[in-house]
């Protein structure tokens, strides 16, 4: 655009007359000159006109291209707004997660000092059968590698089977001292972990056996070999099913 106003003021400088030259040439060249100016105004309004369009066009390119950010914007706060709300949830149970977590190890530990006094009170069989998940509690519960779900998995299965043992009767062999001080061979019947009843193969030495505070007590009861040896014949299927009385004590 300012190529076409130097050429515009060169033209009119140019209309100024020339001293020496003849009134036609002057006129003439005056008229042309006059031509030229025409023009050149013209042209300059066309590109003026065009460059105006181009402008506006250009500006409203930008009003969209702005309306667009501020939209974009826009949405942007709407996710940084929900996902602070998000966060501020997630931190409210990861809070309470910690918060359950405390509270199931306390009692956790306290389950696990449960299960190891109970042990001890257990009948020898069973301890043996639960030996490894003894084993598998840790010394120190506020210091151990052992996930939560791992010793809750043991204490689990120690319970169940304690449970299994508790509601079934079973015989085992196992050495009991007799009144001299002598151990002997002898098969126990156990009728859960409330009673026992034992007798050695000849029925010299018998008794019965009762669930204590530190483990199993036992009591020798001669007179009751026949009895016992009976019922566990009947259990191991060596003899046929019949009705044996046999004393029953609650604690």
């Amino acid at each position: 655009m300012s190529k076409h106003f130097i050429t515009l003021a060169l033209v009119l400088f140019s209309q100024l007359p020339v001293y020496g030259a003849s009134p036609y040439n002057q006129t003439r060249s005056l008229v042309e000159k006059w031509v030229q100016t025409k023009k050149l105004v013209a042209q300059l309004k066309a590109d003026w006109k065009e460059e105006n369009e181009i402008l506006n066009q250009s500006i409203t390119a930008l009003e969209r291209e702005v309306s667009s950010v501020e939209s974009a914007m826009g949405a942007v706060d709407k996710d940084l707004t929900q996902a602070d709300k998000e966060f501020e949830t997630a931190t409210q149970e990861k809070d309470s997660l910690t918060q359950f977590g405390d509270r199931l190890k306390s009692l956790l530990a306290k389950l696990e000092q449960s299960v190891i006094s109970l042990n001890r009170r257990l009948p020898a069989g069973l301890q043996q059968s639960v030996s490894s998940m003894i084993k598998r509690i840790p010394e120190d519960p506020k210091n151990t590698k052992v996930s939560l779900s791992s010793r809750m998995v043991n204490v689990v299965g120690f319970i169940n089977e304690v449970n299994k043992f508790n509601g079934s009767i079973s015989v085992s062999s196992e050495l009991r001292q007799n009144e001299s001080g002598a151990e002997l061979q002898v098969k126990v019947l156990y009728v859960g972990l409330a009673q026992a009843y034992f007798s050695s193969p000849d029925g010299s030495f018998a008794g019965i056996g009762l669930p204590g505070g530190e483990g199993w007590e036992w009591s020798n009861q001669p007179s009751m070999a026949p009895a016992i040896q009976q019922a566990i014949e009947i259990y191991e299927g060596s003899a046929p099913a019949a009705f044996v009385e046999l004393p029953m004590t609650i604690r």
